[in-house]
C-alpha cells in the first residue's frame, strides 16, 4: 500500500514538473505562445512651417511602422512589419515653386531571439527582410522607386509592467537592389544604407502554445 503511494505522489509529481515550468516560462516576455504587438523606432507626426521674408515653404513627415511577432517556441519569433511614410512639402507662398509629395509603402517577415536577462529586462535582436515602394510627385511629373533590404535591430527591452515593454538599440539595414522608373524608363537606383539608434514601444498577450 505504502509502495502505491509512493508510486502515485512520483508521477503526479512529474507530471506537474512540465506545467509548472511552463508557466513561469510564460509569465516572462518570450514564452511560447506569445503574440508581441509593437511599433519599432517610429511613430510621429511632425510638422514645420516658416514665416518671415526668404522662408522656405512647410514640411510635414508622418510615420507609422508597427509589427506582429509570435513566438513559436521559448524565445524564438517570428513576424512581420508594415511600413508607411508620408512627406509633404510645400512651396513658399508666393515663390513659383512647386509642391511636393512622397509616400513610402513597405512590408516584410522578420525573425527574432528574445533572451532574458532578469524579470524587468531581455535582449530582443531581429532580423529582417523587406520590400519597399515609394512614390514622388511634383509639379505633375511621377517618380517611382523600388527597393528590396535586408535589416538588423537589436534592442536592450525594459519590461516596467506586465505585459509591456520599451526598449533602444543599435539599427543597420541595406538594400540589396533598387530600381527608379519616371514614365516608360527605368533604371537601376543608388543603394541606400542607414545605421543608427532605434526606439521600440510595444505589449504582449499569451495565447497558447
Amino acid at each position: 500500500m505504502r509502495a502505491t503511494v509512493i508510486v502515485g505522489c512520483v508521477v503526479v509529481g512529474a507530471s506537474l514538473v512540465p506545467a509548472t515550468a511552463l508557466a513561469q516560462s510564460n509569465a516572462n516576455f518570450g514564452g511560447q505562445g506569445q503574440l508581441a504587438i509593437s511599433t519599432d523606432a517610429q511613430l510621429s507626426f511632425q510638422g514645420q512651417s516658416y514665416s518671415g521674408n526668404n522662408a522656405p515653404g512647410s514640411q510635414l513627415l508622418f510615420v507609422l511602422q508597427p509589427a506582429a511577432d509570435y513566438f513559436v517556441i521559448q524565445g524564438l519569433s517570428i513576424g512581420a512589419q508594415l511600413l508607411y511614410e508620408h512627406i509633404s512639402e510645400n512651396a513658399p507662398s508666393g515663390s513659383n515653386g512647386q509642391s511636393t509629395n512622397v509616400d513610402v509603402f513597405g512590408v516584410g517577415p522578420r525573425v527574432g531571439y528574445n533572451v532574458t536577462i532578469s524579470d524587468s529586462f531581455s535582449f530582443w535582436p531581429r532580423a529582417s527582410f523587406a520590400y519597399t515602394t515609394l512614390n514622388s510627385s511634383a509639379g505633375g511629373t511621377t517618380i517611382g522607386q523600388n527597393a528590396v533590404t535586408v535589416g538588423l535591430f537589436a534592442p536592450f527591452l525594459y519590461h516596467p509592467a506586465p505585459h509591456f515593454f520599451l526598449g533602444l538599440g543599435p539599427s543597420v539595414s541595406t538594400a540589396l537592389s533598387a530600381s527608379q522608373s519616371q514614365g516608360n524608363q527605368s533604371q537601376d537606383a543608388p543603394k541606400l544604407t542607414t545605421y543608427g539608434i532605434m526606439f521600440t514601444l510595444g505589449g504582449w498577450v499569451g495565447l497558447g502554445g
